[in-house]
């Protein structure tokens, strides 16, 4: 080993498996103690063979011992313990050498030195209080001793007074450089991150707004087309449902489309602020989920010329648990990338099956392939590629490694050519008898009795809320009662004893929360299934309304598909 991995070995004492600000501080604290305590051994040992002083001999080499001390006290991972032993090991040899070396040594400089070390190595505003009060009392003392002279310097330091000057100058020059060194590079770090949290915060904005204005302008641009029809039809007393279909399958399209971002968005802030939702074990038809989710993105790939090919394995079981939300939420991202980066008129491929212990969903697209460059960042948030017909603001993928990590799967990509890429997601197979199994296969087309007669209370301050749920349910011949807000729906609760109650947690008068609670409360409505409906996406939220007595939680755009799972959960009528 040479003296410069040496010494960058005994620099790096006690950083192992330690990152980021942690490590460089202790970094500094060893620095600080090689230098002065081989400033201490070398400078000490020459100057008392000058002045043939054992007051300098021996406190110069127990000084040089201490220092090294602090070393091998970071070594044993006693980092606070060593940065405050090595800040006491200064002041005192400060007071120590600035006694016997009078006011020609300068050594006040290095105290003031120790001020500004005690702020960047401690963070706890104890330990810097305590730290700086001792510089400060070494600073008092020192000054006071030089003006009343109580301890006089050594007398044989009186004839080479310039020589220990100028000794003293460039150390003590030497170590303020180490400790602003540290800081100024500590500063440019932390700017550096933060213009780079900013960059990224303007371009998530720009991007994400960007990508929300397209299918929103697919919604008002429909929507006026639509009126405009309507108009055009109202002397016919009829609707030509097919001018009317294509365009309501634009619409609710650009409306999942935009679900989709806010839901991608709503996901990367949780994981920006370490929150990780629990891993739910819902119990659901394998087949059903997969053709559900392809035949959502068959209107899009349509748009582009795209066929989107399933295969399923048949050796894979009929139902499976896994968290049903999350892995939604990534085949939905893996498929709108396929379908955005692959070639017009080309086929996308889903292809399904057992490897090991894990079902594997490969997602395959004709596209021009990932470049070599960005393969080993693809996974990272705002990686992006912009196409004709669509563009990204690049966190689908980011996310969905991040969702498949925490259902205790992957997503990787196996392989990316000029003629497209290759997706997978592995996810465990499990398979279980216990929970409601959910049924895409079921039918959602609406049934004349189906839940007939069934009387629901919506609590819902938004009327457009109002109108757009109350008319899906009338269509299914349930009685609906509305109430404007909390205390109002009580009220109604009480005279109609409804059958379940659809309850929007942000109402005014009296909140969605405190009304949850006093539908728990009474004796005649305690037992009334509560489906809160928020626009709260927010574990937190969730949480709070699931502990306050709601039976299920059902996040805003509301789709009718989630009212119909939780009516057939709670009433299965035939």
């Amino acid at each position: 080993m040479n003296v410069k991995n040496f010494i960058r070995s005994l620099r790096e004492t006690g950083t192992a498996e330690i990152g980021g600000d942690d490590r460089k501080r202790i970094m500094l604290v060893n620095t600080l103690s090689l230098a002065t305590g081989t400033f201490a051994f070398v400078l000490g040992t020459f100057l008392a063979i000058l002045l043939k002083e054992k007051w300098i001999l021996y406190p110069s080499l127990a000084e040089g011992m201490l220092f090294y001390l602090v070393i091998f006290i970071n070594s044993k991972r006693r980092y606070v313990l060593a940065a405050a032993t090595m800040l006491a090991i200064q002041n005192l040899s400060a007071i120590y050498f600035g006694v016997i070396f009078g006011a020609v040594s300068a050594i006040q400089l290095l105290v003031l030195c120790l001020v500004s070390a005690s702020l960047i190595l401690f963070r706890q505003k104890s330990m810097r209080v305590v730290c700086i009060t001792m510089a400060v009392i070494c600073l008092v003392f020192l000054e006071l001793n030089n003006q009343f002279n109580f301890l006089a310097p050594l007398a044989s330091v009186l004839r080479y007074q310039i020589l220990i000057r100028w000794m003293a100058i460039p150390v003590i020059l030497f170590i303020n450089i180490l400790v602003i060194l540290f800081y100024v590079r500590l500063n440019d770090e932390h700017t550096k991150v933060l213009e780079a949290a900013n960059f990224y915060k303007t371009l998530f904005v720009q991007e994400t707004s960007h990508e929300i204005r397209s299918p929103l302008n697919a919604v008002f641009g429909i929507s006026q087309l639509l009126l405009l029809n309507l108009e055009k039809d109202n002397d016919k007393k009829t609707i030509d449902k097919d001018t009317i279909r294509p365009l309501v399958e634009h619409l609710y399209m650009a409306s999942y489309n935009i679900r989709s971002i806010i839901n991608n968005i709503l996901e990367f802030s949780k994981f920006q602020a370490g929150k990780i939702d629990c891993l739910k074990n819902d119990r659901f038809l394998l087949r059903e989920w997969l053709k559900d989710a392809v035949n959502l993105h068959t209107y899009n790939a349509k748009i582009k010329g795209v066929a989107i090919k399933l295969q399923i394995a048949e050796d894979l079981p009929q139902d499976i648990i896994a968290d049903l939300v999350k892995l939604t939420q990534i085949l939905n991202n893996l498929l709108s990338n396929a379908i955005k980066f692959t070639n017009e008129n080309s086929k996308v491929y889903v292809n399904v099956c057992r490897e090991d212990s894990n079902i594997v969903v490969k997602v395959i697209d004709e596209g021009l392939g990932i470049k070599p460059e960005m393969q080993t960042s693809i996974f990272d948030a705002f990686v992006s590629e912009n196409v004709k017909y669509f563009e990204s603001s690049g966190l689908g993928l980011s996310i969905g490694k991040r969702l498949a990590e925490i259902c205790g799967g992957n997503l990787t990509l196996l392989s990316s050519s000029d003629k497209g890429s290759v997706f997978a997601l592995a996810f465990p197979l499990k398979t279980g008898t216990e929970g409601v199994l959910i049924d895409f296969s079921k039918s959602l087309h609406l049934r004349s009795g189906h839940f007939k007669d069934l009387k629901i209370l919506i609590m819902e301050d938004n009327l457009m809320s109002q109108v757009i749920i109350t008319k899906y349910l009338k269509e299914l011949e349930c009685h609906v009662v509305v109430a404007n807000d909390g205390m109002e729906g009580l009220e109604k609760a009480q005279e109609d004893k409804p059958d379940i109650i659809f309850l929007d947690t942000h109402m005014p008068v009296m909140s969605g929360m405190d009304t949850l609670k006093a539908i728990r409360e009474s004796n005649t409505l305690k037992d009334i299934p509560v489906i809160a409906i928020s626009g709260d996406a927010f574990k937190e939220s969730i949480e709070e309304a699931i502990n306050a007595g709601a039976n299920e939680y059902i996040t805003k755009p509301v789709e009718f598909k989630q009212l119909h799972f939780v009516l057939d959960k709670y009433f299965k009528h035939s």
